[in-house]
């Protein structure tokens, strides 16, 4: 809660400086460039949930010393290469000039293309160091990993204030979430490798290489496709109201969006510390623990989007002013969307083997092309609040009932063997 709550923090003084100091429509453009970072989050191949099942095959006993460290080390060496893959990307787009094709035109000018760049950059150099969080995470301390996210919004701020009031715009001041994203990765990763020895299991013997990789590569493709399909459902939505929208709309779906994520990431902080728990329990867990869990994680996600209506009206009207429109539609829209986002969750970490998250890859990927495709449609004549009804519906219709209904076959399944 201490995280949430600093995060939010920073968001809202973010959110009022930008808005005072250069207009309600530049808080879309910063969003747009700041977000990027959730766009940059597929790019470390699905190996993030690989390491995640290591951690916890290892920690039971399931697999050895010598395996967990082959998986660890290859693992670390290709997100190195795919760091630097994305920052030549990053720095060839804004040679280039091509970001606005991307990103539509409100990232015409010369510092918007700087700023999506370094944001970019910055996050892909960071991707090795999201190591660290996914052993702790695999070895069921989550609870770790957000005690460390404090120091995120407070790198933010301090990058930030000095900033608002030296740029003449707010398009670098996008790079300060995404260098607080950074020192987390980094510290969590140092503090990861000193508490779990790390340095000492890279002295045991190597075994099975070979055989690891295939299962590295195969187990990584459907998280993969899950990360990607993610990124299009979060990002893909600001990038289509850029293009076919207003910047008043864009704003206003910023402004909303700036809460909801803070909020979900409560669904998804509590889902990721369920994963190992339910994969070490596999056979003990029931269609009725199951549907109890769905059940807690829905009226969490009620009370979120109470937060999220009281906490969006009250800066809306009072700390705005009212400088930017926040319709009751869009909050009700936003609403239904984040309580699917919460009820999906149980289902989705019951789904952590591999054939639990090739099914996850199909859906996803069907939720995130009809995503585009419904946002694309409703951006236009319905704006934000077209956007976030079509993420709910589709949320609702392509990812949860489907993902409870493989859940419960793969609870009796498992109940089955015992």
């Amino acid at each position: 809660m201490i995280s949430l709550a600093a995060n939010a923090a920073v968001a809202t003084v973010a959110l009022w400086l930008i808005v005072a100091r250069f207009g309600p429509d530049s808080y879309g453009l910063y969003s747009l460039l700041a977000t990027l970072i959730l766009a940059v989050s597929f790019a470390d191949l699905g190996l993030g949930a690989v390491l995640i099942n290591a951690t916890t095959d290892f920690r039971s006993g399931a697999i050895d010393r010598s395996a967990f460290v082959a998986v660890h080390d290859s693992i670390r060496r290709v997100l190195w290469l795919i760091a630097a893959v994305i920052v030549m990307v990053a720095v060839g787009l804004c040679v280039s000039g091509q970001w606005p094709a991307i990103l539509g035109g409100v990232v015409g000018g010369r510092s918007a293309q700087i700023a999506a760049s370094l944001v970019v950059a910055v996050i892909g150099v960071s991707i090795p160091f999201g190591v660290g969080p996914r052993i702790l995470q695999g070895d069921g301390r989550m609870s770790d990993v957000v005690k460390y996210s404090v120091f995120g919004p407070i790198v933010q701020l301090v990058i930030f204030l000095p900033l608002v009031f030296m740029l003449e715009g707010p398009q670098l001041l996008a790079v300060a979430p995404a260098v607080g994203a950074f020192a987390v990765a980094w510290w969590t990763d140092r503090r990861a490798r000193a508490e779990l020895d790390l340095q000492l299991l890279r002295a045991a013997p190597r075994a099975g290489g070979k055989r690891l990789g295939r299962g590295v590569l195969s187990s990584s493709l459907s998280y993969l496709v899950i990360s990607v399909g993610l990124a299009l459902a979060f990002q893909s939505q600001r990038v289509v109201l850029s293009h076919n929208s207003s910047a008043a709309e864009l704003s206003q779906y910023a402004v909303v969006a700036q809460y909801l994520i803070p909020l979900y990431s409560i669904a998804t902080v509590a889902g990721q510390a369920m994963w190992p728990e339910y994969r070490a329990a596999d056979k003990l867990l029931t269609g009725r623990s199951l549907r109890r869990h769905i059940a807690v994680f829905a009226l969490l996600g009620v009370a979120g989007a109470v937060v999220l209506v009281c906490t969006v009206t009250v800066i809306g009207r009072w700390l705005l002013g009212g400088a930017i429109s926040l319709p009751v539609a869009t909050l009700m829209a936003a609403c239904v969307y984040l309580i699917v986002l919460f009820a999906h969750q149980p289902s989705a970490m019951v789904l952590t083997d591999f054939r639990g998250l090739a099914a996850q890859a199909v859906l996803v990927a069907v939720a995130g092309a009809l995503t585009v495709a419904g946002t694309v449609w409703a951006a236009g004549p319905y704006g934000a609040a077209g956007a976030f009804a079509v993420a709910g519906l589709v949320v609702g219709v392509v990812q949860l009932v489907p993902t409870y209904l493989l859940a419960c076959r793969h609870v009796a399944r498992r109940q089955g063997a015992r």
